[in-house]
């Protein structure tokens, strides 16, 4: 249904103003810098790195890339091909020249690989990517985990809805018109380090049931286990997160 009402938003074009810009969270002298990309679920937004994001402040730069559409008065990408140019531009722009390594949350992973296909097409090879805990879009367990986690994220933001306005048609609409877009869509190799970092724990629902999650990504080099679930990793634990993907670029503990 959300996939069916998104079809009747407007739509950015190619030729269109790409309408978001990089949200940076964290400052730092080290290099790559992190360009993150949020799920593409109905709370989609920088929120979502806010807090692994405050663990790296002083030491690299953090930038979130938004999915446009996600608020009222966004138009939804016409199709993958637009949003892929769109987000590697803003990627650049926000790497500003730096080595950058992509970080892509859940679905966001599904962007954050596009986005390393599109620059590697264009001679811009990112350093690296990095998924938390991605599944492959079909992956069985993937919509069951979007429609039973949901109760369970509104939940737990209810008390930040007013702050950020994370439950509304607009978030509805273009939750299905990002599955929709993907829904067809399977990485390419791409020739750098791929990393997925998954959760120690599954998630489980108010209704007793446990939803596994912890997926394999086509041609990841490495695979490392954090504390929580696929909800709770960049929330109650993203401390450790933060730690998992430092030690990952070679840096030290944080702690």
């Amino acid at each position: 249904m959300a996939r069916a009402a998104s079809r009747g938003r407007p739509v950015l074009r190619a030729e269109d103003a790409w309408p978001v810009e990089p949200v940076q969270l964290s400052t730092g002298p080290e290099e790559p810098v992190l360009v993150c990309f949020p799920s593409l679920v109905m709370t989609s937004g920088a929120q979502e790195f806010a807090r692994f994001a405050a663990q790296l402040r002083g030491r690299r730069r953090v930038h979130v890339l938004s999915a446009p559409g996600f608020l009222a008065e966004e138009k939804l990408p016409a199709d993958r091909g637009v949003f892929v140019s769109g987000q590697a531009d803003a990627a650049l722009r926000a790497a500003d020249g730096a080595p950058l390594i992509l970080v892509g949350r859940s679905s966001g992973g599904w962007a954050a690989h596009a986005v390393a296909e599109e620059l590697h097409r264009r001679g811009r090879t990112p350093s690296g990517l990095i998924l938390l805990d991605t599944p492959l879009p079909g992956e069985p367990g993937v919509l069951p985990l979007v429609a039973a986690a949901l109760p369970i994220v509104t939940e737990s933001v209810m008390a930040r809805a007013g702050e950020y306005e994370l439950l509304d048609t607009a978030r509805l609409t273009a939750m299905g018109g990002y599955l929709g877009l993907f829904a067809d869509w399977r990485p390419a190799p791409l020739p750098i380090p791929i990393t997925q970092v998954c959760p120690k724990e599954p998630v489980r629902i108010p209704s007793g049931e446990v939803l596994e999650t912890g997926w394999q990504w086509p041609g990841q080099a490495e695979h490392l286990k954090v504390p929580g679930d696929h909800l709770t990793m960049l929330e109650d634990h993203a401390t450790s997160t933060a730690e998992a993907v430092e030690d990952s670029l070679g840096g030290t503990s944080l702690t």
